[in-house]
């Protein structure tokens, strides 16, 4: 992980994760050791497997869509912000490429790193919070 700016308490940073790397946990670990409040970040690179999850409304519950192969990082994009008891939540939707071109987006639940993942991510200054709206089932900005 490297600084790449720091301006106004906003601060930018390459992650760059390799082979077999969790790339979720590994971002969790950050957001929670790092003490993030609010970022925003994207991200390129491959992955050997994943799942990524479509969120069913109506059982209120993610359907899970796992793949696996030498998937391209076709687009990564995600936040993090606090929920109730100020633990940093990291929120990450993905699109993944297979060997045929068939992409499968959604949710990322679970991902393992084939060669690299770089992510820039964009620190605020400005805590953003999460909490749960019982309409939906899910954690959302307040």
């Amino acid at each position: 992980m490297h600084v790449l700016s720091e301006h106004e308490g906003r601060r930018t940073f390459v992650i760059a994760f390799g082979p077999g790397d969790d790339a979720l946990a590994g971002l969790n670990e950050l957001a929670r050791t790092r003490g993030w409040k609010s970022a925003h970040f994207s991200g390129i690179g491959s992955f050997s497997a994943a799942t990524l999850g479509w969120y069913d409304f109506e059982r209120k519950q993610f359907r899970k869509l796992p793949r696996s192969g030498t998937l391209e990082v076709v687009a990564l994009h995600g936040n993090v912000a606090l929920d109730a008891e100020d633990v940093p939540l990291v929120h990450i939707h993905c699109a993944v490429g297979d060997e045929a071109g068939a992409v499968t987006g959604g949710h990322l639940l679970e991902a393992t790193v084939a060669a690299t993942l770089e992510v820039v991510l964009t620190e605020e200054p400005v805590p953003v919070r999460k909490g749960l709206d019982e309409s939906l089932g899910s954690k959302v900005i307040q």
